[in-house]
């Protein structure tokens, strides 16, 4: 019969031991988007209801490797997160940075700010245009 991990494990040293477990631990804080969700044990249809998008969109984000700050925070709000910018530089402490993508979120995501964006440009040209006519 086969060893099991665990049993392997035990013939290590105890700090052999420690480093291992400390090196799962740190690969078990890197998560995709999908897989921090499950771990909150949600649904992709939890997170689209909280988020006021339908269910495929979620799983589309779920995808992506690049979007915006203010779609990702308001993602990690969404499943009972905090998102916090951190920038390490070698012989320094973490800084975190503040105000990046922010400034949309009261506004949906997934192309709703486009949309907005648009209209509110619309309306304001039209309000510009009346002013100057009258």
């Amino acid at each position: 019969m086969g060893t099991t991990l665990n049993e392997k494990l035990a013939t290590f040293s105890p700090e052999r031991q420690k480093r291992i477990k400390a090196a799962a631990d740190r690969m078990e804080q890197h998560l995709t988007l999908q897989k921090l969700r499950k771990a909150r044990e949600l649904t992709q249809e939890k997170v689209a209801t909280t988020l006021h998008v339908k269910q495929a969109t979620v799983a589309q984000f779920e995808k992506r490797s690049d979007l915006l700050l203010s779609t990702l925070r308001q993602y990690v709000k969404a499943v009972g997160g905090e998102l916090k910018l951190v920038v390490d530089f070698p012989g320094q402490p973490p800084i975190v940075l503040d105000g990046l993508g922010e400034e949309a979120q009261e506004r949906l995501v997934f192309g709703q700010r486009a949309k907005e964006d648009k209209e509110s440009a619309s309306e304001n040209s039209a309000a510009v245009a009346k002013e100057t006519s009258v």
